[in-house]
């Protein structure tokens, strides 16, 4: 009987379910009923996001929704090597971020290859240098996360740590949570991550194990590692680019830490001004 009654129950409850989900394009139509999308009618600051590989033109959703979380309407760029293509896309974003992935090829810096250079994208490195090229050169605001601060670096002719472990001694990936801050990076007085982040001192997170050795020029270090590895590059001039080796994202949509909203909010900030002069 006790059996009898678990299937019966089980049965009740599926169709249940089934009744639910065969009603669910009816409540998806009524909830998109007041939307209009024949004409672009948002006021947010859009924010063209890059990513990370070809073949899925993958983005991690913490990207996209720290954007939305902060006012922005986050667009995905996909990967191409059509600098037309990519031009276009472009004139239609107010913003841009540059987000992690793979190593970078030795070959931009003159440099042999190390033992322990980990995967390489070539299309992928050509693809964000012209995102770099192009934004900066409408003068587009650019937030440059983990890869996308190295890639900047490289780009205005800076270098890099192939390998911290074995090149410095130093180990950034952190194996703990992701949440957990993995070590202290001080930001130089008066700069501008200081200044968003209203802080001179701040515990991050850590997921690498290249970095940036020389700074390109036109660049600072604005955020140093207790260890001495760089973590914020910023332009000397007022050019409006942020470059963090840190995740951001993560700490804000995964974790909830309102602290990197701060990092968000200015890049969003800086894309609404930029939209206002297209005008």
């Amino acid at each position: 009987m006790k059996r009898l009654l678990s299937i019966l129950a089980a049965t009740l409850l599926a169709a249940a379910a089934n009744a639910q989900l065969a009603d669910r394009p009816a409540a998806i139509r009524r909830d998109v009923s007041a939307c209009d999308i024949s004409r672009r009618t948002t006021s947010r600051p859009v924010i063209g996001i890059s990513v990370n590989e070809e073949a899925r033109n993958s983005v991690r959703h913490p990207y996209t929704r720290a954007v939305e979380l902060c006012g922005g309407l986050p667009v995905i760029i996909p990967m191409t090597d059509n600098k037309e293509t990519l031009a276009e896309l472009l004139s239609m974003v107010d913003g841009l971020i540059l987000i992690g992935g793979d190593d970078i090829d030795p070959a931009y810096w003159n440099e042999p290859r190390h033992p322990r250079l980990g995967d390489l994208d070539t299309l992928r490195d050509a693809y964000d240098m012209r995102l770099v090229y192009m934004a900066e050169r409408a003068h587009m605001p650019i937030l440059g996360i983990c890869h996308g601060e190295q890639i900047v670096n490289v780009a205005f002719g800076g270098t890099l740590w192939q390998d911290l472990p074995s090149q410095c001694g130093k180990d950034h990936r952190q194996k703990a949570k992701d949440s957990l801050g993995y070590h202290n990076v001080r930001f130089a007085a008066g700069s501008r991550i200081a200044s968003i982040m209203g802080c001179e001192v701040y515990k991050t997170n850590s997921f690498h194990h290249q970095a940036v050795r020389r700074v390109a020029d036109g660049f600072r270090a604005t955020g140093i590692s207790d260890d001495g590895v760089v973590e914020v590059i910023e332009p000397v001039d007022e050019r409006q680019i942020l470059c963090v080796q840190f995740h951001p994202e993560i700490l804000l949509v995964r974790h909830g830490n309102d602290d990197m909203r701060a990092i968000f909010e200015w890049l969003v900030e800086e894309a609404r001004k930029y939209s206002e002069n297209k005008k």
